[in-house]
């Protein structure tokens, strides 16, 4: 049994490796550019992942189903805040540290993003992927609610300027909060299938895409 789960995740992480090496070899031969990469980045992040996170909660998500949802985007906000006070503490009790900025950021923002989806797509099938891509996404909402808001605010505060409120609700927790809406208003079971089949379709390049940017 250990040995099948095993060879399982091993697949799973090679799978997830051609994908990135493939990332790596397109931009290595120069297929596509820093500028390209930045524009197909700010399409997953902006578009693709998104369309991914709305119709998979529109599909497989209810109240009553997943009676603890909310649980789940507050121990993302509370694993982050860990990280943040880890982070901090190590930089103010060690000097020689040079970033200290950037530092923190890498202890409190885990690589949550896009890997757990592609490891759970990968590893699992079936209703239990499916369960498992609906708890991902829930955690996501606390994730991206300050890794695309805070998180950039650390890494690139001279450009980003002064921090403002609208910085928290990035598309990806714009599409959740809609999805909760539709759902809870009932408007999910009124939308037109040649409507929510592109979306669907935009949203499943979400995994092999995000990984290509990884790479």
């Amino acid at each position: 049994m250990q040995a099948n789960f095993l060879n399982i995740t091993l697949s799973a992480i090679l799978q997830i490796f051609i994908l990135g090496f493939i990332g790596f070899i397109v931009m290595k031969i120069k297929i596509i550019t820093d500028e390209g990469l930045e524009m197909l980045s700010s399409l997953v992040i902006n578009i693709i992942l998104p369309f991914f996170i709305f119709t998979h909660l529109l599909e497989e998500f209810s109240f009553n189903s997943f009676p603890d949802w909310w649980a789940y985007p507050v121990i993302a906000l509370l694993v982050s805040l860990a990280g943040f006070i880890l982070g901090f503490i190590i930089v103010k009790f060690n000097k020689s540290i040079p970033a200290k900025r950037e530092f923190v950021s890498l202890v409190t923002f885990q690589n949550s993003g896009y890997l757990p989806l592609v490891l759970v797509g990968m590893i699992l099938s079936g209703e239990s992927k499916e369960t498992m891509l609906v708890l991902i996404s829930l955690s996501l909402i606390g994730f991206n609610l300050i890794m695309w808001s805070v998180g950039i605010f650390m890494l690139v505060h001279k450009k980003f300027g002064r921090f403002e409120w609208k910085h928290f609700f990035s598309p990806p927790v714009i599409a959740s909060i809609l999805a909760f809406v539709f759902i809870l208003l009932g408007i999910d079971r009124g939308i037109p299938v040649f409507v929510f089949k592109p979306m669907k379709m935009l949203g499943d390049a979400t995994l092999s895409l995000a990984m290509l940017v990884v790479g």
